[in-house]
């Protein structure tokens, strides 16, 4: 990835989606191949199918894991400082990218959380640290998160 990539607005975007995965896939202390597949294959949609030029640019940029470990290992913030400065970030962007990352955001976690098997609402695998690394992971990103609202939105403007 080129140098000129490195701390602009999508790439501590990417970041956030990176550590929404990992965070998720790790709840219950193990990051399983499904899970880090599964986070792939949600940035590569995002990637393709969101309205937003911000957000797929964001999930592209997930697919430069070694920049990302470097710019992890480099990084001496760690995850909450991150996601609060993220959430700054992101109060800057418009309201349509703004909706449009956090829906991904939310969207991501859930199918990373769904990857072993079960699903959200069964009693399968999808574990009450999950679940809650998710929720902590979007309070994190917005203290003012409101899910009907952000639903309302993407429902009449699409992802």
């Amino acid at each position: 990835m080129p140098a000129k990539k490195k701390n602009t607005p999508a790439f501590e975007a990417a970041y956030g989606l990176y550590i929404m995965g990992m965070e998720v896939a790790n709840a219950d202390g193990e990051i399983d191949e499904k899970e880090v597949s599964e986070l792939l294959q949600q940035c590569a949609a995002a990637s393709s199918i969101s309205k937003s030029a911000f957000v797929r640019e964001a999930a592209t940029l997930v697919f430069e894991f070694d920049q990302l470990k470097a710019y992890r290992a480099a990084d001496s913030r760690n995850h909450v400082t991150v996601l609060r400065e993220l959430g700054k970030l992101l109060k800057k962007r418009p309201e349509s990218d703004r909706n449009r990352y956090l829906a991904t955001v939310l969207s991501l976690g859930k199918s990373v959380a769904e990857a072993s098997g079960g699903g959200w609402f069964s009693d399968g695998p999808v574990s009450d640290d999950e679940k809650k690394s998710l929720l902590v992971i979007a309070h994190m990103i917005t203290d003012d998160l409101d899910i009907k609202k952000l639903n309302a939105w993407i429902e009449k403007n699409g992802i």
